[in-house]
Parts: structure tokens; sequence; C-alpha cells
């Protein structure tokens, strides 16, 4: 039995625990038609669904066109937006491009990082440097050969220093 199975059954159970002790201490009398009789109703359906699986609730609710789950949300889609964000308030600053270095801090990582600094200084481009070392973020963007240069949001490389012309490229391209 999962925990889900077994909530329902303890709510159930609880349910009408709670109807039978105001029924037999004289409370309410369960032997007259009232609305009390929808609640024992939604009990005995917990508990039963709790044993079974079954829940007619869920089957009608599934018949209106509801699903069992939330559509998924594409995680690329998520990024997309927080990076346009990030965008707008790099344009605001000045900054011209965010460039993220992918990488656990080997030599190919620093020598990258050290590489796109110097050319940006040298064709006067503005650029927010930053370093990505946290492996969780790196897997992230789908990067698994380090280091990876994600420009504006967006993975340009992977694996490998770059080439000081292919850096010159992405300066020039967005700049």
């Amino acid at each position: 039995m999962t925990v889900n199975r077994a909530v329902s059954v303890f709510a159930g159970f609880l349910i009408v625990l709670g109807l039978a002790l105001a029924h037999f201490t004289g409370q309410i009398n369960l032997g007259q038609m009232s609305w009390l009789w929808l609640t024992a109703f939604v009990g005995v359906n917990l508990f039963q669904m709790g044993f079974t699986g079954f829940c007619p609730a869920a089957k009608i609710m599934k018949a209106l066109g509801l699903r069992k789950r939330p559509a998924p949300v594409e995680p690329r889609a998520l990024l997309a937006t927080r990076v346009s964000a990030a965008n707008f308030l790099n344009q605001l600053q000045g900054i011209i491009m965010d460039i993220k270095v992918l990488g656990t801090g080997c030599a190919n990582c620093k020598a990258t990082i050290a590489l796109i600094d110097q050319i940006a200084q040298a064709k006067g481009v503005s650029v927010k440097l930053e370093k990505v070392e946290e492996l969780r973020d790196i897997m992230g963007y789908g990067v698994i050969s380090t280091p990876g240069v994600v420009i504006n949001g967006k993975v340009v490389h992977a694996g490998g220093v770059p080439s000081r012309d292919k850096i010159e490229q992405w300066l020039t391209a967005t700049a």
C-alpha cells in the first residue's frame, strides 16, 4: 500500500467514524435523509479507494477533460525566459554580452576564461564574464564536456579551449 492510499483509507475511516460517533451519541440522526449522507458517501469512497484504487470522482473529472498530472514544462523554455530577463538587465547596465564559462576549474577552463577576457578587451566589447563551477548548473545547460561557453543563454561551445578565431567570431556576431 502506498502512502497516498493509506492516507485515503485513514481519512475515509475518520470521516465515517466521526459520523457514526455523532449518530450513536444522539448528536445527529442518520436514520433521516440529510446532507450528512453526502459526507458519509465521501468517507466511504475514500476508504474503498485506498484499497481498490477506484475513484468515481477521478473518473468523472477525467471525462470532463482534467489531466491526472499537470502538463510538463520544458526546462529549456523556462531557461529561455530567465535568460531573456537577464539579457534585458544586462542591456540596461550597458553590458552587451553575458558569457559564462562552464567548468570545474581545470587548466582548460581557466585558459578559456583568460582568452575570452583578453580578446574582449582587445576588441573593446563590453562583456559580463562569469565562471560556473557547480556541476549541477553545468549539467543544466546540457554540457557534458568542459569547458563549455554560454553566450547570452545559448551554449556555443563544449569541450576543449576554443580557438582565438572562434571567440572573435562570437564577439563580433553578437556585438
